[in-house]
């Protein structure tokens, strides 16, 4: 399947359950799905099932579905899995929003196919689907050299670093909405070379 082929019908976002992991870098995903959601459909009430919150939606000319798996984030796989069996979905119509290290906060890249680097959610998703085939929006959250990965991705985003992030978000949603409407390369295209300057000091912080 060429890269203008990749029709999107399932969008997930990655994250931990649970309130002590909200707004934490990790769940980055699941503050972008959040967002996308309440964005395209309003106030919805997400469903049960696959293991996940769902909720879908006829829209672009077919039906798509925002899944968040509510599994941890090393067996998120084993819900998207789930609903792929269900609703019959293949793996290049899936788009997964996930945090990335590498990544600065306020840089954004989509991505089609590809090993984890280390992700465990997107680990657990090549493991569960046997294919790396969907595409990937990496939201960057940055890395610090003096403290460990594990603490970090699970530590909270400063007063500073909410701005920044609320204009993360809202660029990644009009990655995630171009994507679904022209296509994976016209949006590879627009939003891969994009980056978020940070004003912090000319800004008043809001949070997300």
């Amino acid at each position: 399947m060429a890269e203008q082929d990749h029709n999107i019908r399932l969008i997930v976002g990655l994250g931990n359950p649970g309130a002590e992991y909200q707004e934490t870098r990790h769940n980055i995903g699941f503050l972008v799905a959040d967002a996308l959601i309440k964005r395209l459909l309003g106030d919805v009430v997400l469903k049960s099932k696959y293991n996940g919150k769902y909720v879908d939606k006829n829209m672009f000319g077919r039906k798509i579905f925002f899944l968040k798996p509510q599994t941890y984030m090393n067996l998120s796989g084993g819900s998207i899995a789930g609903i792929c069996r269900a609703e019959k979905l293949l793996p290049e119509e899936i788009l997964v929003i996930h945090d990335d290290m590498d990544l600065q906060l306020g840089d954004i890249k989509l991505k089609i196919g590809g090993g984890s680097a280390g992700h465990n959610g997107i680990e657990s998703i090549i493991a569960s689907l046997e294919s790396n085939k969907f595409i990937r929006l990496k939201v960057g959250i940055g890395r610090k050299q003096d403290v460990l990965m594990s603490d970090y991705v699970l530590s909270k985003f400063t007063e500073e670093e909410h701005i920044i992030l609320k204009n993360s978000v809202a660029l990644s949603i009009d990655a995630v909405k171009l994507t679904i409407a022209r296509g994976i390369s016209v949006a590879m295209n627009a939003f891969n070379a994009k980056k978020i300057v940070n004003k912090t000091r000319s800004q008043k912080v809001e949070k997300v």
